[in-house]
């Protein structure tokens, strides 16, 4: 039998003894099948794209398995596949047939959650009634359980200005999926500045700058930040 690719058919006729012919011969019909490439198995990934490979909701894994020559032989694995909880997955998919065996692997990584940012003081405010005297450092702490900073945490904001309410600027954290968030807002009362007294004379010397008169002083105080505390500036002196 010939033993190139193609479709061979065998007829075969009975013949008796006196010469008789069957005019119905038994046929058999075969192919032969040429196999010289491996399958192909293409994987079909959908789901909403973040950044760097991450995807930011449910992700579903497909495979399309074929050989263009031969039947396949055997799938192993290759079956659909969907992710929805946090984290990374490996899958995987082989096909065998006449020609060998093909194999492929696939990592869906799936982050919905938005980094954590915060930012507050460093210190407890050293003056009175909720005030700082002093420059107010601003620190921010973030995290991110699943994919990572991409952006890492900002730095120290230091707010030396003065006034009943400094406030701290937003910052934003990224993570490697594209997932971003903004930080709280630091509100302070800072007042680095001393307050202001001045005397003031009621009664006016004689000529020779004595007094022969019990001596009024009073006192003018001022803040012009955080104001000056209910009974801390002296009324007068005699």
């Amino acid at each position: 039998f010939p033993g190139n690719p193609g479709t061979y058919t065998m007829r075969v006729r009975a013949k008796d003894a006196a010469g008789n012919v069957d005019p119905t011969p038994a046929t058999f019909t075969w192919t032969i099948l040429q196999d010289t490439s491996v399958p192909v198995i293409v994987p079909s990934v959908v789901g909403p794209q973040g950044d760097n490979g991450w995807y930011l909701g449910d992700v579903s894994l497909s495979w399309s398995v074929s050989d263009p020559q031969t039947p396949l032989r055997d799938v192993v694995g290759c079956e659909p596949f969907t992710l929805n909880v946090e984290g990374s997955n490996g899958q995987y998919c082989e096909a065998k047939s006449w020609a060998g065996r093909a194999q492929a692997v696939m990592s869906l990584r799936r982050d919905t959650v938005a980094p954590t940012i915060s930012a507050a003081p460093t210190a407890a405010p050293n003056g009175s009634a909720g005030w700082y005297t002093i420059p107010v450092t601003v620190a921010y702490s973030c995290m991110d359980a699943t994919s990572g900073l991409a952006t890492g945490c900002p730095p120290d904001q230091m707010l030396n200005q003065e006034g009943p309410a400094i406030s701290s600027t937003a910052k934003t954290a990224r993570d490697f999926a594209g997932n971003s968030t903004t930080s709280n807002v630091v509100t302070v009362k800072i007042d680095r500045t001393f307050p202001t007294i001045v005397p003031r004379y009621t009664s006016q010397p004689n000529n020779n700058g004595w007094y022969n008169h019990d001596v009024v002083i009073e006192f003018d105080c001022a803040d012009a930040v955080s104001g000056i505390r209910p009974g801390h500036c002296p009324i007068s002196v005699h």
